[in-house]
């Protein structure tokens, strides 16, 4: 299913942080979102997530009217994200970081829980098997799993967030910032994997800064500049944009 926006607005106070935006998503494509600082990037990811809510227009998935409904409803319909800041937990194991994932899957209600009835067992085993074979998915070695996650490698703690985003069994997963932080190793490592999720058929929607890495991967990039829509097209097209050359694009070479 693609994502679509449609003429969406969010306001804050008297600042427009997006501005009257309308895109697509393509199915089992990789789309960027991109543009300088402050262009309204994560505050768009955020409506699509359900942590804010637009001030008009709307945002559908497929046959589901996301608009204004809270996180949980959103990822109920197979939207999953991961933040610029990542947010692994203290004293946490890398299983049991991926694991908290999937707790919106779970049916069992707090009294079960308590219980400790088998239900809530059951529920754990698959949450830690899905766990499992989303870090699998990801190219975590398993040995790694009973470690603290916070202990591992920055760019390790990357894919152990987008496999917790992946243990939900997403149609469209949200990436903010994904390479931030990352070396030229990694970030090439990031690329391939996130080509192998779109591949395997899954929607991805990127907001990235590092150039390179969005014009090589992505099948569409739309690109935003004070909240609003300055272009979309493939990534040619939009090297090749006047508009997005002076915009963004200009402050480094992205063609060598």
């Amino acid at each position: 299913m693609s994502l679509q926006v449609e003429n969406l607005t969010k306001k804050f106070a008297g600042l427009t942080a997006v501005d009257q935006l309308s895109f697509t998503a393509e199915k089992g494509k990789v789309t960027a979102l991109i543009g300088p600082n402050g262009a309204g990037k994560t505050t768009m990811l955020s409506m699509a997530s359900g942590l804010l809510s637009p001030t008009s227009g709307s945002i559908t998935f497929g046959d589901a009217v996301l608009t204004g409904l809270p996180g949980h409803r959103i990822a109920r319909h197979g939207i999953a994200r991961t933040y610029q800041n990542l947010q692994m937990f203290e004293e946490m194991s890398v299983l049991e970081v991926v694991m908290t994932g999937a707790h919106g899957l779970g049916r069992s209600g707090p009294v079960a829980a308590m219980l400790r009835l088998p239900s809530v067992r059951r529920e754990e085993k698959k949450f830690e098997q899905v766990a499992r074979e989303a870090l699998d998915r990801v190219n975590v070695p398993s040995k790694l799993l009973a470690r603290e996650s916070a202990s591992l490698p920055y760019g390790l703690q990357r894919r152990v967030e987008i496999a917790r985003a992946l243990v939900a069994e997403p149609r469209l997963l949200l990436l903010d910032e994904p390479a931030a932080g990352l070396n030229p190793t990694e970030t090439e490592e990031l690329s391939r994997l996130i080509s192998g999720l779109r591949d395997s058929g899954l929607t991805v929607l990127l907001v990235e800064h590092d150039m390179e890495m969005v014009m090589s991967l992505s099948d569409a990039v739309v690109v935003m500049n004070f909240g609003k829509l300055i272009a979309v097209g493939t990534p040619s097209q939009v090297q090749s944009n006047e508009q997005v050359v002076e915009a963004y694009l200009g402050v480094e070479d992205v063609g060598a």
